[in-house]
């Protein structure tokens, strides 16, 4: 079992795995049984906090990104928009790398996906930011 069906089936299960530094910590509904699932989650310890820092890294960067466009387009001509913007197109690549090592990992996790797939979005991204 992939370590990504593992997290899929744990949600269904009700059990939210989730980092706490170097700890795996679970928030687990009242309904929802743990220890039906305590022997993968062992089994699979450092993958699952593989793929919990790449989930975690995404989602951050997601959120500065968001943000900066909405700055932007709330102050289109502020004296600092030009430099925010070369700030946000920053931003948007080390989210482009980010997303790639991920899709990468989990094709080669799966084993379903081929990291083409993955260097393709990534010059769409790149052919758009270069029209931007």
């Amino acid at each position: 079992m992939s370590v990504a069906t593992l997290l899929a089936e744990l949600e269904s299960a009700g059990i939210r795995l989730g980092r706490h530094g170097e700890r795996l910590v679970a928030d687990v509904l009242p309904s929802a049984d743990l220890d039906a699932y305590r022997n993968q989650i062992t089994e699979n310890k450092s993958a699952l906090m593989g793929v919990l820092y790449e989930r975690e890294a995404i989602a951050s960067l997601t959120n500065q990104l968001e943000a900066g466009w909405r700055w932007m387009q709330s102050y289109p001509n502020h004296p600092e928009h030009d430099v925010f913007l070369e700030r946000w197109i920053a931003k948007l690549r080390e989210y482009e790398q980010v997303h790639c090592i991920h899709e990468g990992m989990a094709a080669r996790r799966a084993r379903t996906q081929s990291a083409h797939t993955c260097v393709g979005e990534c010059a769409s991204v790149r052919w758009r930011l270069s029209h931007v």
